[in-house]
């Protein structure tokens, strides 16, 4: 029989009754064998809400505020102040590969159809934009996405994820899109683009679409012109 200094740990000496478990203290080991059994189950903040599917399935919203948006700025290198703002969303996009990436992983549902006949951006604007406002949306465009009157595509795409000659945002394509009549076609589609951007400029608010590049397009002598040579 053991003596009361042989017992197994955790269990009571002959003739003596277990306490109970609610009041029995933890046992406390820090030597080696304790060590060697236990087996570690925590994982790092970054571990939680970094793993790549994460990075690619969880996009931010501009301005987002919180300790994840901390996480991401110190893993991107930028300065840390906890808000998802344009230079925390360029170097995002920038870790992420680039727009054009990260646009394919975010909207992977960006419709994909394109117009056959391939017209010119100028020939489109005649087409889709009252003439006393084709010369105004041809600097829109070129101050936008650098596009020119006798492109027939353009594939700009933005860090904010706005896509092509007026530079759609990709979160509202779908929408805006079906309202201009060009539900199922690409914001790479150079005609559907235009069409849209008509149909935001005369039925959702005019020039404010826009106003971020409005520096650029409201120069009084700015003039658009097809490339020479």
């Amino acid at each position: 029989m053991l003596s009361e200094a042989q017992a197994l740990p955790g269990c009571p000496p002959e003739g003596r009754s277990a306490e109970p478990l609610a009041r029995r203290p933890e046992a406390v080991s820090s030597g080696p064998e304790a060590r060697s059994t236990t087996t570690p189950t925590t994982t790092t903040v970054l571990d939680k809400l970094w793993a790549p599917e994460r990075l690619y399935n969880d996009p931010f919203g501009m301005y987002k505020r919180g300790s994840d948006v901390v996480e991401l700025q110190k893993l991107v290198d930028v300065s840390v102040d906890g808000v998802y703002g344009h230079k925390t969303r360029r170097a995002h996009i920038k870790y992420l590969g680039g727009a054009e990436a990260v646009l394919a992983d975010w909207h992977p549902d960006l419709p994909t159809r394109f117009h056959q006949d391939k017209k010119t951006l100028r020939e489109l604007v005649d087409i889709y934009w009252l003439n006393d406002h084709s010369e105004w949306a041809l600097r829109v465009a070129f101050c936008e996405s650098s596009a020119m009157p006798d492109d027939t595509h353009n594939d700009a795409v933005s860090d904010a994820l706005a896509v092509g000659a007026f530079q759609h945002l990709a979160t509202y394509w779908s929408y805006r899109s079906k309202r201009a009549n060009m539900a199922g076609f690409s914001p790479f589609d150079l005609e559907a683009n235009v069409a849209t951007a008509a149909s935001l400029f005369y039925n959702g608010g005019g020039s404010k679409h826009w106003s971020p590049s409005k520096k650029c397009w409201d120069q009084s002598g700015l003039t658009v012109t097809e490339r020479s040579g």
